[in-house]
């Protein structure tokens, strides 16, 4: 009974509105090499959120036709050391989840970020975990243009990812503002 009521719970907070947008103005398409290809009914954009233009951007998947979305956030794995944000670590059943999340209503953003020098480095940690807070700022900062609710993140990620994801939760939020589910594996 529960685990009925979470769910429930969650399925009202995430749910979206299916209204049009008007007059959206969004930034740089995505190129043709993102992961879902013609799978996935959405519009993809890429977007920079740094000064380090290599790894500090992300990728945003908006559903189509529907405004006031609920966003997903995905932080790829990779040991820290690896890892970009258009592969993910079981591509399948991430491209069925993302697809799942996008009829859904809900965006999805996949982040890149910088990357440890080796795996023996522990103060360049930091640097991810800035990064990812950094990214999730300026997906809570975009016009009201790309339909998303600010207040309505979650947070998403494999291995690395799901430490970054974790450790981001429990520090704290960004600009006062809490992450309303963190889902790891």
């Amino acid at each position: 009974m529960t685990l009925k009521l979470i769910l429930l719970s969650a399925t009202l907070f995430f749910s979206s509105s299916k209204d049009k947008a008007d007059n959206i103005i969004l930034g740089n398409p995505c190129t043709n090499d993102h992961p879902f290809g013609s799978a996935v009914n959405c519009t993809c954009f890429e977007e920079d959120y740094g000064n380090n233009l290599a790894r500090q951007k992300y990728d945003l998947y908006l559903p189509d036709g529907f405004t006031n979305r609920p966003i997903v956030i995905y932080i790829h794995g990779g040991g820290f050391t690896g890892g970009h944000k258009r592969k993910f670590m079981n591509p399948a059943n991430n491209i069925a989840q993302v697809a799942a999340f996008l009829d859904a209503g809900y965006a999805v953003a996949s982040l890149e970020y910088r990357l440890l020098n080796t795996s023996n480095e522990t103060v360049g940690l930091r640097k991810c975990i800035q990064d990812c807070k950094d990214a999730i700022d300026d997906i809570r900062n975009l016009p009201s243009s790309y339909g998303i609710d600010p207040d309505r993140i979650a947070l998403w990620g494999s291995s690395a990812g799901a430490g970054l994801a974790m450790l981001i939760a429990f520090e704290g939020n960004t600009q006062n503002r809490p992450y309303k589910a963190v889902w790891v594996y």
